[in-house]
């Protein structure tokens, strides 16, 4: 069964009557079901809030079905400032056994500005004790960074919402959208603002979570500070990783440079055909990223390991999907990843450059010259010929121009 929430003020209300006197919508808030009378209710607020204020509080103070107390401290939180006057009433409902009408009352009181603090007690109460997720996380998220919650009782208001979006349990699709960006934003926090014990928490939790909390975890692995993350254990996530996942599983190594090393061959593998363009193309971006080239020239001149494992690991795997792979986007990323590694990339240079002229993509062919040219530069220059050819007969400008700089080892002046 779907339920009904709402994150945004009530913008429109479904409203035929529209100009509906006052009289037949108190009567209509008398008589019917419950659903034609919270209608009337939310109605009357756009006819007369001052009636619509006063229905609401009698019902928060003396209405039996939880429904209609929920409702009106619905249309109290959608009044803003009008609902002023019932207060009162609000805090008083904070200790409603309802927990849709205590979560209603929250927001219906914090849109009038009382102090967090004074929410606080109910917030907790709300984070700790509800069984709506929904209710939990935005209770939990109002807290955050507040200790009386701990980093798991935040992890899994996050779970527990991640779950409810995928089981498809709310029936307002701006609601939904709301919640996911609230969602990817509040998880985020937590891996970035919560240390080593953050990322711990993930990775342990991804094993006993479903496919769709390890999606959003995958999402905010990129997050998690370097000098607490570990690559190792980034990679090992994707034996159980679900396919939607993956990507952002891969692409988060790209942030450890020399120290993602032992996983090397993971990301590389993930240019193999078996997998699809999205993941290939995401691989390879990955591989331009954690190559972490030196900005400075007489630092990438620099020998070292690092620079001995890009040279012989990354930019080889990186030319291999220009020339070999069947996807016109993966061999443009590939291409831009290779170019990245600047002097680095040097020794892959010859065995490109026949590569060129096949690319169909303008930015793959002008990034792909330029590994041309920083191949001349370290001492790997391309067939001259080839270039040649690029030089004369490619049909853009800069391209043709990048190719004669590439055949001269130098910029143009």
């Amino acid at each position: 069964m779907k339920r009904r929430y709402s994150v945004l003020p009530l913008l429109v209300v479904l409203a035929t009557a529209g100009a509906a006197d006052s009289g037949k919508l108190l009567k209509r808030l008398d008589s019917g079901d419950s659903t034609e009378r919270i209608e009337a209710l939310r109605e009357l607020g756009s006819v007369d809030p001052a009636l619509a204020r006063e229905r609401a509080v009698q019902w928060l103070a003396s209405q039996p079905e939880p429904g209609l107390r929920a409702a009106a401290a619905r249309v109290l939180w959608d009044m803003k400032d009008a609902a002023r006057p019932a207060e009162a009433a609000l805090r008083g409902a904070l200790t409603d056994s309802d927990e849709d009408t205590v979560y209603n009352a929250i927001g219906a009181l914090d849109g009038l500005g009382v102090p967090d603090q004074e929410l606080r007690d109910s917030r907790i109460t709300l984070a700790q004790q509800g069984s709506d997720p929904f209710h939990v996380f935005y209770a939990a998220r109002a807290l955050y960074p507040d200790s009386a919650l701990s980093l798991t009782q935040y992890l899994d208001a996050c779970f527990g919402v991640a779950n409810l979006i995928a089981e498809g349990g709310i029936d307002n699709t701006f609601t939904v959208g709301a919640l996911r960006d609230d969602l990817f934003g509040q998880l985020g926090v937590l891996a970035k603002e919560q240390g080593q014990a953050g990322f711990d928490a993930l990775v342990e939790a991804w094993p006993r979570e479903s496919p769709p909390v390890r999606y959003q975890i995958s999402r905010v692995l990129y997050s998690i500070p370097t000098e607490v993350g570990d690559p190792v254990r980034i990679a090992a996530l994707l034996d159980t990783a679900p396919d939607d996942a993956r990507g952002f599983v891969v692409s988060a190594l790209g942030a450890y440079g020399a120290k993602a090393q032992p996983v090397l061959d993971v990301i590389i593998g993930h240019l193999g055909p078996e997998h699809e363009p999205d993941l290939r193309r995401t691989a390879a971006s990955t591989l331009g990223r954690v190559a972490d080239v030196p900005g400075d020239l007489d630092d990438m001149r620099k020998s070292g390991m690092w620079r001995n494992e890009v040279e012989t690991r990354i930019a080889p795997a990186l030319a291999k999907s220009v020339a070999d792979d069947a996807d016109a986007e993966v061999r443009k990323e590939s291409a831009e990843s290779l170019e990245k590694l600047k002097l680095w990339g040097a020794p892959a240079a010859p065995g490109i450059a026949g590569h060129i002229a096949a690319q169909t993509d303008l930015w793959a062919r002008y990034a792909l010259v330029h590994v041309c040219l920083w191949g001349a530069r370290g001492d790997h220059p391309c067939a001259r010929a080839t270039l040649q050819a690029i030089a004369d007969g490619d049909p853009d400008d800069a391209v043709r121009r990048d190719a004669r700089e590439a055949l001269l080892g130098k910029p143009e002046t």
